[in-house]
């Protein structure tokens, strides 16, 4: 009889793990690298300005407790910075990161949606990281002659516009003739 108990606990150990895998998989693949891939995309294409892509590109997600969605170009940049983020740990991490991921987080999901899913959390970071320290390379803008001589113009406090044929320094030299 005991060990018929012990066959049935081995048995129910086996099923939970197996549910346990199939949870962990899930969640890091169908849940977590989509919101990874919408947030940095949402970062990354809030600070870099192009429409490479059209609107009508969508990903998203629509769960009861979270709803998130990103349009055009959020989307390519988060797909390009997980694949970008993705190359470098399955080639310098491997299954070194994935056993890593395993200790760390007590799961086993297996070796392709551990590093998925480490490729997914380094992706929000760096976009994030990008998000904060893009706007220091930012130029000044460019001004056409008009709105330079206008900012010109604020800059000196005059009223009149500066005439086409004059210079500037010419204007603000003190006049002789008194």
């Amino acid at each position: 009889m005991f060990h018929l108990m012990n066959e049935a606990d081995a048995k129910i150990n086996s099923q939970i793990s197996e549910l346990t895998t199939i949870i962990g998989f899930i969640f890091s693949t169908i849940i977590l690298l989509p919101i990874s891939v919408i947030v940095s995309g949402k970062f990354i294409s809030s600070r870099m300005n192009s429409n490479f892509f059209s609107e009508g590109d969508q990903f998203s997600i629509n769960l009861v407790i979270l709803r998130i969605k990103s349009t055009g170009d959020q989307v390519a940049w988060g797909f390009g910075m997980f694949i970008m983020t993705l190359l470098p740990v399955l080639i310098l991490g491997g299954k070194d990161a994935y056993i890593l991921f395993q200790s760390r987080s007590g799961i086993d999901i297996g070796q392709w949606p551990s590093l998925c899913t480490i490729s997914g959390f380094l992706t929000v970071l760096i976009s994030f990281i990008i998000w904060i320290i893009a706007p220091l390379f930012k130029s000044a803008p460019i001004l056409d002659k008009k709105e330079r001589d206008e900012q010109i113009n604020k800059l000196l406090h005059r009223e009149e516009p500066i005439d086409k044929n004059e210079s500037i320094d010419k204007k603000n030299e003190p006049n002789d003739d008194k």
